[in-house]
């Protein structure tokens, strides 16, 4: 998902200034773009990485994740698109404002509906920590938004108007 918000933010980089619509799409996908990126590394690298890899009891599962985590995917989707945020940053300057935190959240809204209503229900389970079968998935919920929150000031995003 990050992927798309990523490459969306790239068009509009080189040519949305011709076309409304995806000038429109770009401007409304670059606080998502940078925000999610920020997120899905942050989450990965700092929680959910090291504590897969404590749980794992024994050598031959460690040494299958740590194949699993250096896959082409995981690497692309875990580590490539923070530096491919970084260089939309690098490309367009702009520092984000309250839209870019309202539209991430717009955004991850509702990808989080679409992934429970749909893909969750047909049994396709892309993210553990999005289960809504467990007890603490209204606190991961809720956590998410605070660390979107603060990946939005980490990266410079102010919360007045």
């Amino acid at each position: 998902w990050s992927w798309t918000l990523i490459g969306v933010r790239f068009l509009a980089i080189f040519v949305g200034e011709n076309v409304p619509l995806i000038h429109f799409l770009g401007e409304f996908s670059h606080g998502p773009a940078m925000i999610n990126a920020a997120v899905v590394f942050l989450v990965w690298w700092s929680v959910l990485f090291p504590l897969i890899f404590y749980v794992m009891k024994s050598k031959k599962e460690r040494d299958w994740f740590f194949k699993f985590n250096a896959s082409f995917n995981l690497i692309n989707v875990h580590a490539v698109n923070i530096l491919l945020a970084y260089m939309i940053r690098t490309f367009i300057p702009r520092s984000l404002v309250l839209y870019d935190l309202w539209s991430t959240l717009t955004v991850s809204l509702l990808y989080t509906l679409l992934y429970l209503i749909v893909f969750d229900r047909q049994g396709y389970h892309f993210y553990i920590i999005l289960s809504p079968r467990t007890n603490f998935c209204f606190l991961i919920y809720s956590s998410l938004l605070g660390i979107m929150a603060f990946a939005y000031y980490c990266l410079g995003g102010k919360f007045e108007l």
